[in-house]
Order: structure tokens, then sequence, then C-alpha cells
């Protein structure tokens, strides 16, 4: 009786065992990218200038070695000619005030009302080419023939509802599939001085290299898109308007219609943060034909600055598959990233996503590389992938040296996110940390809990994407790049992150 008790107790214990101890779980497969680089990499190198006119390099020195057999000089009339510059835009309507007089305008230059200073009106598209202009003291107008143009009499500047101010004129039209749309009419000089691409601290050869480089890429969209709505919007050059840079306004003086060119024509001087390296064809980021002067190049100038090496940064499978959906590429279940087509420089040119269903081929920068900045990522064309539990991918390579530890993860989103109307857009975080919103009072930032926000304005940057642990430091320079343009912000910095 006790022998038979024993075994019952035996098979209870085992049964137990068997159903409480998992059956051979295994973790699932992750995915960790470590690279190089910030941005496409083709042209101008922008951690290269940093490093290379620290080392006391003009210009006239900088320029040649990223932009292939060009030409630098002055071509009258440059910084006189007119830029129209896109701005704002919202579905049906907007607010915008001007802190002086102005007109309101019809396309054909007919003054249809005059306004006081400091009025600030609502701009309402109500199709065929109407729009209403009212003004809370002054009445209601309307302007027929397709565009409302605000000129102004003694006003500096415009403010619009994202907290930016603009000078010149302002024009309001409905381009296709883009809602009401103001744009900024102005010399390129003054455009120019409200980019705020790097910080103002920089060297004086390094602002003046940018100058040069913003202005020639200014001055050619207004040749390639003369029969536009626009010529430019923020994902060409960064326009914020009216900004205190007087050593970047210096820069843009001192080196007045100074531009590229190639056998006459102003070049298209492509540039981004950093190229990790060496520089990349334009061919093989988005693909189309070669471009003379634009060709991959070694740099050895960006080794010491911040982004010459990144990550390392991990994915599991199925965020990536999600990832894939969200943008169209459905593979079944994820067997492997094949990252081998990789240019001379060394950055992946195209990577073949293998899953169960099928295999899609995407180009390593424009589309592989920005998907994931944005959750925040690669961002970079330069990356290798190791995959957990399996010998590495196809392309990939041992961990590079000198991975940088900064603020990686907030860096990877800045050039990708943009501003939405209306200001209610949030990121969600992986792992999921807050949900938080970006506002800025006073030039002081912060990430407060959602929904207290009565006494804050959205932050012109636009909104951040939160991922892992980060600090004020980090948080700070991903908005005000350089730290030391905005002295006395950092002390006032509040970072709230509830877990």
């Amino acid at each position: 009786m006790k022998v038979h008790r024993i075994s019952l107790l035996v098979l209870i214990i085992s049964l137990v065992f068997f159903w409480v101890t998992p059956m051979s779980a295994s973790a699932e497969t992750t995915y960790t990218f470590t690279g190089g680089g910030k941005g496409h990499a083709v042209g101008l190198c922008m951690s290269g200038v940093l490093y290379a006119a620290n080392q006391g390099l003009n210009y006239n020195q900088i320029l040649p070695h990223y932009y292939t057999g060009v030409t630098i000089g002055a071509r009258g009339g440059v910084d006189a000619s007119l830029i129209r510059a896109k701005v704002y835009s919202a579905a049906w309507a907007f607010g915008v005030k001007g802190n002086g007089t102005y007109q309101v305008k019809n396309s054909s230059g007919t003054v249809i009302k005059s306004l006081l200073s400091g009025s600030t009106i609502t701009v309402t598209y109500k199709g065929g080419g109407t729009y209403e202009i009212k003004s809370q003291t002054q009445g209601t107008c309307t302007v027929t023939g397709g565009m409302v143009n605000l000129e102004p009499l003694t006003t500096t500047k415009f403010t619009f509802p994202n907290g930016l101010s603009y000078q010149g004129k302002i024009r309001v039209v409905v381009p296709t599939n883009e809602g009401v749309t103001a744009v900024n009419i102005l010399s390129i000089d003054s455009y120019l001085k409200g980019l705020a691409e790097e910080p103002d601290s920089w060297p004086t050869q390094g602002l003046q290299t940018l100058a040069i480089a913003s202005r020639t890429y200014a001055y050619r969209r207004t040749i390639t898109n003369a029969s536009s709505s626009y010529d430019i919007d923020n994902n060409g050059l960064y326009y914020i308007g009216v900004r205190t840079a007087p050593n970047y306004a210096k820069a843009v003086n001192d080196t007045r219609d100074v531009i590229i060119t190639y056998q006459g024509s102003p070049i298209t001087a492509a540039y981004s943060g950093s190229c990790g390296g060496h520089t990349e064809n334009i061919e093989d980021v988005w693909g189309g034909s070669p471009v003379a002067y634009l060709k991959a190049r070694p740099c050895n100038w960006c080794k010491t600055i911040k982004w010459y090496r990144w990550g390392p940064l991990t994915y599991s499978k199925s965020r990536l598959e999600a990832i894939f959906k969200s943008h169209g590429v459905d593979v079944g279940s994820l067997i492997d990233i094949d990252i081998s087509n990789r240019s001379a420089g060394g950055h992946v040119r195209k990577a073949r996503i293998i899953g169960t269903a099928k295999t899609v081929t995407v180009w390593g920068y424009s589309q592989l590389g920005s998907w994931l900045a944005f959750y925040p990522g690669v961002n970079s064309s330069l990356y290798w992938i190791s995959k957990s539990g399996s010998t590495p991918s196809p392309g990939t390579s041992p961990t590079p040296s000198k991975i940088s530890t900064a603020s990686s993860k907030l860096y990877a989103a800045r050039r990708v996110v943009k501003i939405k109307q209306p200001f209610g857009l949030t990121f969600n975080t992986n792992p999921p940390i807050a949900r938080a919103h970006i506002f800025v009072r006073r030039r002081v930032i912060g990430i407060k809990k959602w929904g207290r926000y009565r006494k804050y304005r959205t932050h012109p940057r636009g909104f951040i994407n939160l991922v892992g642990r980060i600090d004020k430091s980090s948080v700070y320079e991903f908005y005000y790049p350089g730290n030391r343009t905005y002295k006395g912000v950092r002390k006032r910095l509040v970072v709230r992150v509830k877990r």
C-alpha cells in the first residue's frame, strides 16, 4: 500500500512539473544594429566640416574635397533673388499675426483689406480658389483668385501657431494634397539667416562653408521649382524664420553671392550630419543616374566627431515585422536581413528582407535606414546586423570600434520627425516608458505628462521619440544642437518621464 502511495505521489509531482515548466521555450530572435554616420552621406559631411574648420581650413579647401570638379565663386545678384519657402500648412484654416500694419491682397495685387498693428487673422479656404479672412476686431473679407498675399507695411514679422515668426511677404495657396499652405517670400540672403542647420558657436570657416552650400542649394531650387507653388520646404533646409545667430549672419554676409557651380550651373549641394568615414555616390542612395560632382569620397575628418560610430540598437523580430508592414512590406515571418549589397564606400546600398512568404529588396538608406530611424534607430546606410542565436547575417561585420555612448537614440530621429496639425502627435516607445509630448515656454523645453500643456506651445523642432533611459543633456542637445547656442536654458530644463 505504501509503495502505491509513493508511486502516486511521484506521478502527481511529475504532472505538476510538466504543466508548470515551459516546453522548450526559447527567447524571441533579435537583430542588433551597429553602424556609423548620421544621414544619407551624399556630398558634404558636416562633422568633417567642423573638424576641418577647427584645423584652420577654409571653404576653398573644404568644399572641393566633397564636391568633385566644382568651381567656387561669386555670381552677382544671387542673394537678392527671391525664394519661396513653405513654412506652414493646415487642413483648412490657420491663424497668423503681424506685429505691425499689413495689407491683404489678391493674386493680381489688389488691396482687399488693410490691418492694424498686432492684428491676428484666421485664413480659411472655402474651396474654388476662395478664402475667408477673418479678424476678431476688424471684420471679415473674402479673397478670390486662388491665393492670398499678406504684404507688410510696418510689420517686421508674421507669427504662426507653431510659435515661429517669419520676415517678408506671406502667400497663402492650396497646392495639391497639401491643404492650406503658407509660403514665405523673401530674399535668399534673409532666408539663409533664418536657417538652423548648425549651431552659431561653430568656427567661422565652418559657418562660411555651410552658408555657401546652403546658398547654392537654395538658389538651385529657385531654378528647378520655378513652376511649383513654392521652391523649398524643411525637407530641403531647416528654416525656422526669425533667428538670433550673429556669427552665422556674418558668415552669410562675408560670403555674399558666393555659390558652387559645375560647368557653369549651380549644383545640388547635398549635405548630411556625418558620413561615418566615407561619403556616397548619389545613385547608391536614391538610385537614378550618377551625378558627376556627387561622388563617393573618403573622409578622415569626421572620425573624431560624434556619430562617427553609434549603437548597438536592438530590435525584436516581431518589432521589425511590424515596422516593415507599416511601410507596405509583408514578408510573412522574418527569417533574415541580407545587407551584403554594399557600395564602394562600405554603406548598405540595398537590403534583402527575407521572410517565409517572400523576399523584398529595399534601399539601404532611403527605405530600411529611414524606416528604423523613426523608432528610433539607424538613420544611416552604414550599418551592420548581428542576429541572435545564429551566425552573422550576410554582409555583417564585427562590432565597429569606437561605438559612441552619446545620445544616439535621440539623434537618430532628429531629421525625420515633423510637426503635424493639430499638435496631438505622440510616438510609441519600445519598451514603452511614457506617453509624452515636447513643449516649450520662454525657451525652456520639457517633457510634460500628457494633457499638461496649457501654458506651453509646441517646440518648433517637433516631437521626440523616447526609448530606454534618457537624460537632460541628451534632450537638450536634441532640440538645441551645440549646447552653447542658447545659454542659460540647460539649467532650467525639465524632464519628466514616468515608466
